[in-house]
């Protein structure tokens, strides 16, 4: 396989690791947690390369389960709002978006997920820790220099800023910390509203084990 065919799997996709490939009219970015600054690199350079092509049409696809941290999120998010007049976002949740990532799901003109699928997002973020980490070899108090110190919270900073974004699609006191599956999107008019009519809209627990990016 030579280099385009590494980089170029078919009409308009884009590998997540794609850096200079030649693009279709409507391509597709795979969207994962960019849990590594070259795979938020790659995000960030693929949608520029978009909006430098002018494309008309850009499709983002969360295939995996979506745990994106809140300082991606908002980036890709911002980059996603400098799209050209005309263009249109698809954005397509193809497994559950857990966290921050659902605004970049949210930045979409037009938004599909799978049947099966929902959203999740915290009010606020978790606080800081209050007790030793086990795996935290020193017996002293060092720990709580490093946990409680006069320092912003920059996570805490990020985290509120996805929320505030959020609250302008859903309104926050109600959906935090719920599953918020498609039937309560289509009522929202986030999603198609007839392909999801037939659903039943119910209350939905929230994970047992939620992770810390949320």
């Amino acid at each position: 396989m030579n280099d385009f065919e590494n980089d170029f799997h078919g009409p308009g996709f884009l590998s997540p690791k794609r850096r200079k490939s030649k693009l279709g009219p409507t391509p597709t970015i795979i969207v994962g947690d960019c849990g590594s600054s070259g795979e938020l690199d790659s995000l960030v350079e693929d949608i520029r390369t978009c909006w430098e092509r002018k494309v008309g049409q850009l499709t983002l696809e969360f295939r995996e389960v979506n745990e994106m941290s809140s300082n991606s999120a908002l980036l890709a998010y911002e980059l996603l709002r400098q799209k050209s007049p005309g263009t249109t976002i698809i954005t397509n949740a193809m497994s559950p978006i857990l966290g921050p990532g659902v605004i970049v799901w949210l930045a979409g003109d037009q938004r599909f997920i799978r049947s099966t699928g929902w959203l999740y997002f915290r009010k606020s973020r978790k606080p800081r820790r209050t007790s030793r980490p086990p795996w935290f070899d020193d017996e002293g108090e060092s720990w709580k220099v490093r946990e409680t110190d006069d320092s912003p919270d920059f996570g805490a900073v990020f985290h509120d800023q996805v929320v505030q974004i959020i609250d302008r699609y859903l309104p926050i006191n109600e959906f935090a910390n719920k599953l918020i599956v498609p039937s309560v999107l289509a009522e929202w008019g986030l999603v198609d509203r007839d392909q999801w009519r037939s659903e039943p809209i119910s209350p939905c627990k929230p994970p047992a084990t939620p992770g810390e990016n949320y």
